[in-house]
């Protein structure tokens, strides 16, 4: 399973975005841009309905809700819960205390938001060494299989409790996201964006410009690892990410013979 471990390392998945086919950015892109489009009028328009912010109680329920969903999807099952702390400044996990940090904000910000930091704890419970080597080797992987678990929740609520505000978060991350690493291929090809596509302004743009500063024009490990799990379920379908769970199952497996 080192070989699998080896092929989801940020170089790897910067190297893997860098070979897509353009034309296969611009359409997943595209349907983010317009959908982000759709739910900013909808918004104008004062139809969307992002709710309270919960209690504590509220909250605590929520993860227990948040859980069985993601675990579902995922085929796990019987994991240890973590601890909630909420409410917080931001929205982040502790992997070493078990830890979910929530901030105080609206029902359908925090509920997605839960879905990704939850998503981080069944890493850690399932193979603790990729969140320990997060920072300098697995970053983009985690960030975008948390990112598509705040993307599936968002759809999941926005389902059953016919409500738009749920994608409105996500949507407008990814939009930003995958726009950044959008221009960074282009680039690298010597290829004209498409202006329709880029010209669209999110509250990501400042991060990533700021990510590019920093790091030598490269965009941030979230939009590396958003955009790749986009790419890999438009190929491949949904099933990819219970499928990428399963074998850092069968490599922590193979670690404890």
């Amino acid at each position: 399973m080192d070989d699998y471990l080896n092929s989801i390392t940020d170089r790897k998945i910067y190297m893997q975005l860098k070979k897509e086919d353009i034309q296969l950015l611009e359409h997943v892109l595209s349907k983010e841009v317009e959908e982000l489009k759709r739910l900013r009028k909808l918004k104008e328009e004062n139809k969307l309905d992002f709710g309270k912010t919960p209690s504590w109680e509220e909250a605590y329920n929520l993860l227990g809700q948040v859980k069985n969903e993601v675990e579902s999807f995922l085929g796990i099952t019987r994991l240890q819960e973590p601890i909630i702390c909420y409410p917080y400044t931001t929205n982040q996990y502790c992997d070493k205390a078990k830890i979910v940090y929530l901030e105080n904000e609206e029902r359908t910000l925090l509920i997605p938001a839960l879905g990704h930091e939850y998503t981080h704890h069944i890493q850690t419970m399932i193979y603790p060494k990729i969140m320990r080597e997060y920072d300098y080797r697995y970053m983009a992987f985690c960030e975008g299989h948390a990112r598509s678990m705040q993307r599936y929740i968002a759809e999941r609520y926005r389902q059953k409790e016919d409500n738009e505000a749920f994608l409105y978060d996500i949507t407008e991350m990814t939009t930003g996201e995958m726009k950044s690493l959008y221009k960074r291929v282009c680039l690298k090809k010597w290829a004209m964006p498409n202006k329709g596509l880029i010209k669209i302004k999110t509250r990501m743009d400042r991060l990533e410009i700021a990510s590019k500063i920093l790091d030598f024009g490269r965009p941030s490990e979230y939009a590396a690892g958003n955009t790749y799990f986009l790419v890999q379920e438009t190929k491949n379908g949904k099933g990819v990410h219970k499928d990428m769970i399963k074998k850092l199952q069968e490599a922590q497996e193979a670690k404890n013979i």
